[in-house]
């Protein structure tokens, strides 16, 4: 949505088993879609926590589409770092993955963090995957994500 254009989303309402939420805004060049995608935790007496991943899709879906389980349980916020149409985010409370979700083809991923990743006092993440590097404060008082890439394709950035 460009120019003071705007959505709304119908919201579910929470139930006592969910323990958080999560959302990440997703846009894809290559399919022109507006997508958000949430994670909720939920926690039943004597399980462990599951989270599932839902999508929302601006303009097509009438509510959320569940994605299934995710591969690890995201109780925070997802970092939002979006490149060319794939959010990616990493556990602040486990770096050991990172995850990804392509909007295009809605599917998730996960790829082995690199050595040497630490964790600092704040929940600091820094790494750096092939031509991708990043770095994430998943404080949570607050968010703040940079990642950079050597070559991204695109000349105008």
């Amino acid at each position: 949505p460009l120019l003071g254009e705007y959505f709304k989303i119908k919201l579910s309402k929470w139930k006592k088993i969910i323990q958080c939420v999560a959302y990440a805004f997703c846009f894809s060049e290559a399919s022109g879609q507006y997508k958000v995608l949430r994670s909720v935790v939920r926690k039943f007496v004597g399980h462990p926590q599951v989270s599932n991943l839902e999508v929302y899709t601006f303009g097509v879906d009438d509510k959320w589409r569940n994605m299934g389980e995710a591969l690890e349980p995201l109780c925070g916020s997802f970092s939002n770092a979006n490149v060319n149409g794939v959010v990616h985010w990493m556990n602040s409370e486990k770096s050991a993955s990172i995850y990804s979700f392509n909007n295009w083809i809605e599917e998730v991923k996960s790829l082995f963090a690199p050595r040497g990743l630490k964790n600092f006092i704040f929940l600091l993440d820094t790494s750096r995957v092939g031509e991708l590097s990043m770095f994430c404060n998943n404080n949570h008082s607050q968010n703040v994500d940079i990642w950079w890439m050597k070559e991204y394709g695109i000349d105008e950035t």
